[in-house]
């Protein structure tokens, strides 16, 4: 009648080792894709040569010849090591590793890498240039969101500003 329940127990065998967690446990997770697929690159090959208008939204790489105006929006230009520019060229981020002779106009920055030679007048937020790299020209530093218009309004207006601060006394020159 007080018959005693039969308990299961473990076996008188040594307890097996703690299984550790597979490897996939402490990898962090894979980066979310970004939202906008970034475009394609639009090479221009060491053989080609091009005069003319380049304008686009795509990442501009020339190892070849170009000579003209490239204008590309939300994108970057890249002068590769053999590639010969003579243009006036804007984009987000201009690297240089060739020859480039022009005015450069970057909403970011500008790279001169150390086998880049750049002539010519630039515009930027930020300018890196690589020890061993050739530049002859003017810089001017832009703020962010700035363009040429406001820089040129702000000048214009601290000038106004200066000039009617001063005192200007006019005599008449002597008889």
């Amino acid at each position: 009648m007080w018959r005693k329940t039969s308990e299961t127990k473990p076996p008188l065998s040594s307890p097996e080792p703690p299984v550790p967690p597979a490897p996939e446990a402490f990898e962090r997770p894979a980066p979310a894709p970004p939202a906008e697929p970034r475009a394609l690159k639009t090479m221009l090959g060491r053989a080609v040569a091009l005069k003319g208008e380049l304008s686009g939204r795509e990442d501009v790489c020339i190892d070849g010849e170009f000579e003209g105006q490239i204008r590309v929006s939300g994108a970057g230009v890249t002068i590769g090591a053999s590639g010969r520019v003579t243009a006036e060229v804007e984009a987000d981020e201009i690297v240089v590793e060739g020859r480039l002779e022009g005015s450069l106009r970057a909403r970011e920055r500008v790279v001169i890498r150390r086998t880049g030679s750049v002539a010519g007048d630039i515009t930027a937020q930020r300018l890196a240039i690589e020890d061993g790299a050739i530049f002859r020209g003017r810089v001017e530093m832009a703020r962010p969101g700035e363009t040429r218009a406001t820089q040129a309004t702000a000048a214009d207006r601290a000038v106004r500003e200066t000039f009617h601060r001063v005192p200007v006394e006019v005599s008449e020159p002597a008889r």
